[in-house]
């Protein structure tokens, strides 16, 4: 008696995702035996989907959406994040928010992303943030301009793209900094402002 080999091979269905921090797809075998297949994709689709829910709890009206906010923020502090990823993050901040500590979370998880790209998309996100978080934006920039590695950023940066609305809204905030901040930080509002002559 032969076995048919088709019938002795492992067949494998995909199962759905049950949690979203789940970086990983599970596939099941006729056999019981369970095997983890890591997926960049499912990897860009969790991210999605936790940007998606950040997007909806960002009034955090409610505790449940103080908590999906928070936790969404917590699962997104290990990965990367593009350009326009980095852009949807910064269009989430709002001064009117009745929960700045959880806003904090956020701020702390845009600051981890890379540098370079980060500074980038603040400065293309100044515009829109001047006119609903241009607190969050104003701190931002005094964090920016406080270090040394991202003042050197943000310099490149501004002379990249000078001609933009972005880096004259932000030029205008290191303008106001150094008139009306702490002696070091305008010590170091001056020092970016005489980079960009």
């Amino acid at each position: 008696m032969s076995i048919d080999p088709i019938d002795a091979q492992p067949r494998f269905s995909p199962v759905p995702v049950l949690s979203r921090l789940s970086r990983t797809i599970e596939c099941h075998a006729i056999n019981g035996q369970v095997q983890a297949v890591p997926d960049a994709t499912n990897d860009a689709l969790i991210k999605s989907q936790l940007l998606d829910e950040l997007l909806r709890a960002s009034k955090m009206l409610t505790s449940e959406e103080v908590a999906v906010f928070d936790e969404a923020v917590q699962a997104l502090s290990d990965l990367e994040f593009s350009s326009r990823e980095l852009g949807v993050l910064f269009s989430i901040f709002a001064d009117d928010t009745p929960h700045e500590e959880v806003m904090w979370g956020l701020l702390h998880l845009v600051e981890h992303s890379d540098g370079d790209r980060m500074v980038s998309a603040l400065v293309r996100s100044a515009p829109y943030m001047r006119t609903v978080a241009p607190e969050w934006l104003r701190t931002f920039i005094y964090r920016l301009v406080n270090s040394d590695p991202d003042r050197d950023r943000l310099i490149a940066c501004l002379k990249n793209e000078a001609s933009t609305e972005g880096a004259a809204e932000v030029v205008s905030l290191i303008e106001a900094l150094k008139r009306d901040a702490s002696d070091s930080v305008r010590a170091k509002a001056s020092l970016v402002a005489s980079a960009l002559m």
